[in-house]
């Protein structure tokens, strides 16, 4: 330790002390209170925009395009109007203001006006302007060559089938003001009528005038005795060529003819009846039959299949019968009809079979067969009770189904009766379906050439159905269905199944027939042919008939049958009786005089014409009975 003098300051430093323990930390003090938030202070003033930039240099230019084309049209008229074509003209275009210049003397862009009294004639030509490339001063061109134009007040052309009067297209013309000598054009619509103002004004073709009948074609139009004022029409045509018509020969006219001096004329009419749409004629029901069909008209062909087997009807015990068969395909092709298109060839399918009988039942008849339009199905095997009286304990084979009759084509046969034994019974066979017709039509408005329609193939009929049954024991078997009919064409048309006569067909026949000739009678038994030689014979036959009395209906007098084409008869007969039958036959048909049934005699005459070639055949009937008496024939 330092000591201190007491005259002397001396310091003596003492040691520092230890230090002592630190205190304890004395307890954090209490948070003050948040103080007030300040006040936000002003916003600064923008500062000042920078100075723009330097705008950059400019690009340089495009190359410029290429001019377009020049083009124009112009129509040059020859002015004034010339007798012949002239040379193509020449003219110049200025294609900065479109004017025409430098064109050849005689032409014109303004066509004249035509005379109705010059020779001469207009014509055109059509110049085309054209320059591809800069600098599109002036071009010249020389036109097509020339063509005839028509200029009425304004020019007339006709482009792309348009009429053209001013650049305008029309549709109308004036008929009041438009007067011509020909008129050429593929079709008139009429709207009103047709006025034929001539006193000989007509429509012709082939001939050409009403007197000119030594042309082939007809006359429709005025006729006139004075030649200055109509006083009569006529319609008619003629054939100067072998028009094959069973009343027209070379050279013949038909027509109707009016005038103020003869009245009215009618030459060679041919009159046509309204046959039997479902007659024989109108129907093909054998393979290679044929029809002709008309050229020019439209024709509806009804095709049918043949109808289908009815079933057999179930034994006693149930065993089923057989189903019936199907029936065949008929079909018909068109040959010939030059200019027809259309199919040519259409098939029809036949009807179903019916089904056999199956099982145990109550005991019904057979099914009937389906109808067609030509009548019904057939029948139905009837179901039987004993003795009809309703105990069944006699055995019973079931009775068969019925085929439809001959003329009842394509309908379904009938089904078969069940057999039945001690009380049991099997079930009836169903009938057979008729054939589904196919109707098709053959519009030959556009052919050139009548068509013939061939029945290729003839729809079987469907076969019956069997019985397939157990016969041991007491068992009894089914009925067998009945067959169906085979099928059929029908033809119909406008013009189908007419019947033609001509006025020597509806009057009797005159004189020629009862003078000179050869007179030639037969005894009974006899029998004999008179020919039409080379140019044809009228016949006149008188004959009688004695009758059979013994109940039965045949005739027992005379035939006449004439044949060759173009041969007919015509008759008259009276019974003793009193009655009279009036008759006409034409080739191949056969009027007969006489006879009949219940001793019924009679008498009659036979007037005939025998074409060239032909023959008129004359024969007693039935057991000698017929006497031809008298026969007077002339030749032509």
């Amino acid at each position: 330790m330092a000591r201190i003098a007491r005259d002397q300051i001396t310091i003596i430093e003492l040691a520092d002390g230890v230090d002592g323990t630190d205190g304890t930390n004395g307890t954090n003090g209490t948070n003050g209170t948040n103080g007030t938030n300040g006040t936000d202070g002003t916003d600064g003033t923008n500062g000042t925009n920078g100075t723009n930039g330097t705008n950059g240099t400019n690009g340089t230019d495009g190359t410029n395009g290429t001019d377009a084309v020049r083009y124009a049209e112009v129509t040059l008229y020859t002015d004034p109007t010339v007798a012949n074509a002239p040379s193509a003209p020449s003219a110049t275009i200025t294609w900065s203001t479109g004017a025409i210049s430098s064109i050849t003397s005689g032409w014109s862009q303004t066509p004249p006006t035509i005379s109705a009294t010059s020779s001469n004639s207009v014509y055109s030509s059509q110049l085309i302007f054209i320059d591809l490339t800069a600098p599109f001063t002036t071009t010249t061109v020389t036109g097509t060559s020339p063509i005839e134009s028509i200029n009425f007040t304004g020019a007339v052309t006709f482009s792309n089938g348009d009429f053209i009067i001013g650049g305008s297209t029309i549709t109308t013309i004036d008929g009041s003001n438009l007067t011509t000598g020909t008129v050429n054009a593929e079709k008139i619509d009429v709207d009103s009528a047709i006025t034929l103002t001539g006193a000989t004004s007509s429509f012709v073709a082939g001939r050409t005038s009403a007197s000119d009948f030594g042309t082939d074609g007809f006359f429709i139009g005025r006729t006139s005795t004075s030649g200055n004022t109509a006083d009569g029409f006529q319609l008619s045509h003629t054939s100067v060529t072998d028009a094959n018509h069973l009343q027209l020969n070379s050279g013949t006219i038909q027509g109707v003819i009016h005038d103020d001096t003869q009245g009215l004329r009618i030459y060679e009419p041919v009159f046509y009846s309204r046959g039997t749409v479902t007659g024989a004629d109108s129907l093909l029901d054998a393979v290679a039959e044929t029809a002709t069909l008309a050229a020019g008209e439209i024709h509806s062909v009804t095709i049918w299949g043949g109808g289908g087997g009815g079933g057999a009807g179930s034994d006693s015990s149930g065993t089923a019968g057989n189903a019936g068969g199907t029936g065949g395909t008929s079909t018909v092709a068109l040959t010939g009809a030059t200019g027809f298109n259309g199919t040519r060839t259409f098939n029809a399918t036949g009807g179903i079979g019916g089904a056999g009988g199956s099982g145990i039942s109550s005991g019904a008849s057979g099914g009937a067969g389906g109808g067609s339009a030509f009548g019904s199905g057939g029948l139905g095997g009837v179901f039987r009770l004993a003795n009809d009286s309703g105990n069944q304990d006699t055995n019973y084979t079931g009775l068969p189904g019925s085929a439809p009759a001959t003329s009842i084509f394509a309908a379904g046969g009938g089904g078969g009766a069940p057999g039945s034994h001690n009380r049991n019974s099997g079930s009836p066979g169903l009938g057979g379906s008729s054939a589904t017709p196919v109707t098709v039509t053959y519009d030959l408005t556009n052919a050139n050439t009548a068509g013939i329609l061939t029945l290729n193939a003839l729809g079987a009929a469907g076969a019956s159905g069997n019985n397939n049954n157990n016969l041991s024991g007491d068992n009894n078997p089914g009925g067998i269905g009945g067959t169906g009919r085979a099928g059929v064409a029908s033809v119909s048309g406008v013009l189908d199944g007419y019947t033609a006569s001509t006025l020597s067909d509806l009057s009797p026949p005159k004189t020629p027939y009862f003078t000179d000739g050869n007179l030639t009678a037969w005894s009974t038994n006899n029998s004999g042919n008179i020919s039409g030689g080379t140019n044809g014979v009228w016949a006149m036959c008188t004959a009688t008939g004695n009758g059979y009395n013994n109940n039965v209906a045949q005739l027992n007098g005379v035939a006449f049958t004439p044949n060759g084409a173009g041969s007919w008869i015509q008759g008259v007969t009276t019974l003793s009786n009193s009655s009279s039958n009036f008759g006409f036959g034409a080739t191949g048909e056969t009027f007969s005089i006489g006879g009949g049934s219940n001793a019924r005699a009679g008498s009659g005459v036979v007037y005939a014409w025998i074409a060239p070639n032909g023959t008129l055949t004359r024969a007693a009937l039935a057991n000698g009975m017929g006497v031809i008496t008298k026969t007077r024939y002339r030749a032509v």
